[in-house]
């Protein structure tokens, strides 16, 4: 057997300790077989995971267990730092915390590129002008979120590209930028919005938990009960099964 194989299932036994946490954690809907199987195939797609410690590793996926998000691209990343595995809410994710909370109508994000007709004022009378015209790739010069709180109230947030950059040279999570550099953008003006929202207690959790990814920090859930004396031996559940891509 080769040393990734053997990680490998030290990745899938320390993850299979928590199995009754994480069923119990995932909100009706979400099947936890298709959650254990994506949560095993990231070690397939991110080899760099592998040189984490389960351990932080069963800490991230608690920690989308607990959010009620996947970690798909544009919910939540596990990201490698160095031997810890932490993780970041992608910018759907955010939104969909915040169309959950019950708290919130709804939750937008876009980027403006050079050649847009874009305006906005602020004071009594907050509104957007947004027209495209730019192409894909274009530059981008700002990024803004919006929220409709009910009853005809809207407020958003307009960052420009230096707010955005000043953001991103503060983050660890630079590989994910690289990536994905709008869906950071977005989730960026996202991040400055949500000061302004009512917040569920999902999405203040959220918030605790993407700035430890901020930081390049292990992720340490807020989940009542959660006693890490329990990453021993692993208890069996249902052993989550090969990814196919």
């Amino acid at each position: 057997m080769s040393t990734t194989a053997i990680t490998r299932q030290q990745f899938s036994s320390t993850l299979a300790t928590q199995g009754a946490k994480i069923k119990a954690l995932l909100p009706d809907g979400m099947d936890a077989g298709r959650f254990a199987r994506i949560a095993i195939g990231l070690l397939d797609k991110n080899k760099d995971l592998l040189k984490c410690s389960p351990t932080s590793f069963t800490l991230a996926v608690i920690g989308c267990a607990e959010l009620g998000l996947e970690p798909l691209l544009g919910q939540a990343y596990i990201i490698p730092y160095g031997s810890t595995a932490t993780l970041m809410i992608g910018y759907q994710g955010m939104v969909q915390l915040a169309r959950n909370s019950g708290k919130v109508k709804d939750v937008w994000a876009d980027v403006v590129r050079e050649g847009d007709d874009f305006t906005y004022s602020l004071g009594t009378k907050r509104e957007i002008h947004h027209v495209r015209h730019s192409k894909p790739g274009d530059p981008v010069t700002h990024a803004y979120a919006c929220a409709d709180l009910g009853g005809g109230n809207v407020t958003f947030v307009v960052l420009d590209n230096d707010e955005i950059e000043a953001r991103r040279k503060v983050s660890k999570s630079g590989n994910v930028w690289k990536q994905w550099p709008e869906e950071m953008q977005k989730k960026t003006a996202v991040r400055a919005l949500w000061k302004m929202l009512p917040k569920s207690t999902q999405m203040l959790a959220a918030i605790e938990l993407d700035n430890s990814a901020e930081l390049g920090s292990q992720v340490i859930p807020v989940t009542a009960g959660l006693d890490l004396s329990e990453f021993g031996d692993a208890a069996p559940w249902d052993e989550p099964e090969e990814v196919q891509e």
